[in-house]
């Protein structure tokens, strides 16, 4: 018998269609840099409050201004800080849950459908303008469309479901339904077509932002009666 027939040959790799297809379907490695970020600023936000409550610590080195600064700085972010946590964890569902095949075959790519599907998506979203940004950062990653996102971006924050629930526990069913839902709804309409019209001439959003800016730095500046 020739010895060359006992000679090791490598193992053939599975050709299968099914073996392709897990290959095709492997989830990548979620990028946790915004993650990590936010830990990071918590922590050492957490860390700072902490020791401000020792007894025997005194903040010498912080005169009256700075000091009211921090504390308005630190409420605001505490109370921002479980919105922005409900944004990383439907992120993270987005990029576990949501691959980009259903994306590209149920979102439409038109500007005007793309605007009305991003508006109404608002209504599905529990986040709000702090913890709509990591969710539309994880879309644009899965293939979202530029005007779904944009649509998104400002809708989310006037009509999502935390919004409708807070607006029915301090005015009643009778006032969300009759007046307080119509308006919203009149705003995610102008929401849809500024959307669309920023997508369909405006492509630099860029532009939009300056032009709220300006505004707003013509009122800041505004003289005052008082």
């Amino acid at each position: 018998m020739d010895a060359t027939e006992f000679e090791h040959k490598p193992p053939t790799q599975d050709p299968s269609p099914a073996a392709e297809s897990v290959k095709e379907t492997a989830v990548p490695a979620p990028d946790n840099r915004f993650q990590n970020s936010i830990r990071l600023v918590v922590g050492m936000l957490v860390l700072l409050l902490l020791l401000s409550t020792l007894p025997g610590v005194n903040w010498r080195f912080l005169d009256d201004r700075l000091q009211t600064f921090t504390t308005i700085f630190l409420g605001i972010f505490i109370e921002a800080v479980p919105f922005l946590l409900a944004g990383s964890l439907v992120s993270g569902f987005i990029a576990v849950f949501v691959d980009r095949d259903t994306i590209t075959r149920y979102v439409p790519r038109r500007a005007v459908p793309a605007a009305l599907t991003g508006a109404l998506m608002g209504f599905a979203f529990p986040v709000c303008e702090c913890g709509v940004v990591p969710v539309t950062r994880r879309l644009y990653q899965k293939g979202l469309p530029l005007p779904v996102g944009i649509a998104f971006l400002l809708s989310a924050p006037v009509i999502n479901p935390v919004v409708l629930a807070s607006t029915y526990v301090a005015f009643g069913l009778a006032l969300t339904i009759f007046i307080k839902v119509p308006s919203r709804i009149g705003r995610a309409g102008l929401i849809i077509v500024s959307a669309a019209a920023l997508v369909a001439l405006l492509t630099p959003i860029f532009i939009y932002y300056l032009g709220l800016w300006l505004i707003g730095l013509l009122v800041a500046l505004a003289p005052s009666n008082k």
